[in-house]
């Protein structure tokens, strides 16, 4: 990981990235809040633990699988964009190589399982972001993940070019 790639990774991880993640706390926020500098009673810390601890069970057993799917076919979509073709293209320029007469048949039938296979990862993503939200069953969850995605992806398109504005 180089040092940019390393910063980014620290800043869409910073708590205070201006995303409007409050809803994503869970009610720790709002826990804080409440007690602020108060002594924190021992039921009231029992309180806190389950709450910690049903927060983690329900991370592993519902948003660690989809992160984890998402990141891998993430993964696989980079590597197909960034691997060579025969002529040292890669699969962002297919669409032209598909256009000119001048390729091959097996140039151009290569071309297009490089875009098949661009068009099903992609639709694998969006695939598993409907079932993401399908999954959640809080109506306010739902608008607030839909909302801190696009607040994430608008000050990445400031840093990373290559994402596509919507």
């Amino acid at each position: 990981m180089d040092a940019n790639q390393l910063l980014m990774l620290l800043q869409l991880t910073d708590s205070a990235f201006p995303t409007g993640g409050f809803v994503h706390s869970l009610g720790l926020e709002s826990f804080v809040q409440y007690f602020g500098n108060k002594q924190v009673k021992k039921a009231d810390d029992k309180r806190l633990n389950d709450a910690l601890m049903s927060i983690l069970e329900n991370s592993a057993s519902f948003n660690l699988p989809l992160i984890k799917s998402a990141y891998i076919t993430a993964s696989r979509l980079v590597q197909l964009h960034r691997r060579p073709s025969s002529d040292n293209t890669n699969v962002r320029s297919c669409n032209d190589k598909l256009i000119s007469l001048r390729q091959t048949n097996i140039d151009k039938e290569y071309i297009q399982v490089d875009l098949i296979k661009t068009y099903d990862l992609t639709d694998e993503l969006v695939h598993m972001d409907k079932l993401c939200e399908a999954m959640s069953i809080s109506h306010t969850v739902r608008r607030a993940s839909s909302r801190q995605g696009q607040r994430i992806q608008l000050h990445l398109q400031n840093v990373i070019p290559d994402i596509v504005e919507r």
